[in-house]
């Protein structure tokens, strides 16, 4: 039986709930998120990503 998450209820049967930091590990920043720039200090925000679905 698979483990219920806080998504399964609208998630496709048989896939799999994925952490967003584990997303971020294998795929890169989306839209919207806030990456820190190496010893810097900086932090930007993504603006858009080739992975977000366009109109």
């Amino acid at each position: 039986m698979s483990k219920k998450t806080p998504h399964s209820d609208h998630c496709a049967p048989g896939s799999r709930h994925i952490d967003p930091h584990e997303y971020a590990s294998v795929f890169g920043p989306r839209a919207g998120d806030r990456v820190r720039l190496g010893d810097s200090g900086l932090t930007v925000r993504v603006e858009s990503d080739a992975q977000t679905v366009t109109s």
